[in-house]
């Protein structure tokens, strides 16, 4: 799919097939070029899959924090929901602990002092 990839891997290919032509002293000091594009294509898979790895445990990570359940207030009636069924409309009650189970508006507080552990948003 990289365009710079399938270029380069093209030039390598050129450039062996050149190598492969070359006569006299010059013939191992011509595979150096096509040498050099294959190991900078290697450590480009090499890091892509490493960086893939990382963002995929970090999104592991943040599924930590989020929350299964939702209280909500729905049709004037109180329940328990799952948080992917969380709807435009819905009212989220939350108490002392509760992780938020998505965006809201805050439309009511019943305290004076609110608290948020905003660290698994950095």
């Amino acid at each position: 799919d990289d365009k710079l990839v399938k270029i380069l891997l093209a030039a390598a290919v050129t450039s062996l097939i050149l190598a492969l032509f070359e006569d006299g002293e010059n013939q191992m000091q011509a595979f150096t070029e096509p040498a050099v594009i294959m190991t900078i294509l290697i450590l480009n898979a090499i890091v892509g899959v490493v960086q893939e790895s990382n963002a995929e445990a970090a999104i592991e990570a943040l599924k930590e924090y989020e929350s299964d359940e939702a209280t909500v207030i729905r049709g004037n009636k109180t329940m328990k929901i799952a948080s992917s069924d969380i709807v435009p409309g819905d009212v989220v009650v939350c108490d002392v602990g509760t992780k938020v189970p998505a965006d809201l508006r805050v439309i009511d507080i019943l305290t004076s002092t609110v608290n948020l552990d905003q660290s698994a948003l950095t």
